[in-house]
């Protein structure tokens, strides 16, 4: 079983919920700020109920959300709300929250790559998934 979902099929979804998001939210500019915001605020809430919640309901929604996250970047080759956000944008560039990680090390002078990045992105999930695991026991 492959759940992976191939580069036509990808796009295909991609951009039949950038039209229903244009509709919804009047234009392209206002959806891609309610998806950014909606990502960030998700995403967040999510990691932050993993790491810090006392709360086990709370925790358990958390690592639900999480699973969800980590399900889709399977399925979407990467994260679908970026994708997203890039139709609605309608730009291959993308300065989300993983780029706060490079300006100070462009402001010493180190460059960033897109693997630097991925490499940030790959052992947060990790760190963020072995906490939930942890805490889970």
């Amino acid at each position: 079983m492959q759940l992976q979902l191939s580069r036509p099929k990808r796009e295909e979804i991609i951009n039949g919920l950038a039209c229903y998001c244009e509709k919804i939210f009047g234009s392209k500019r206002r959806a891609a700020f309610y998806v950014v915001v909606g990502h960030y605020t998700v995403v967040l809430t999510a990691v932050g109920a993993i790491v810090f919640s006392n709360n086990s309901i709370i925790f358990r929604i958390a690592v639900i959300c999480w699973a969800v996250v980590v399900f889709l970047h399977n399925v979407f080759d990467g994260c679908v709300l970026v994708r997203l956000e890039r139709a609605l944008f309608d730009s291959k560039k993308w300065y989300g929250i993983w780029h706060l990680f490079s300006i100070p090390l462009e402001m010493i002078g180190y460059p960033t790559t897109r693997s630097l990045l991925d490499l940030v992105l790959v052992w947060s999930a990790v760190i963020v998934t072995s906490i939930a695991l942890l805490r889970a026991m």
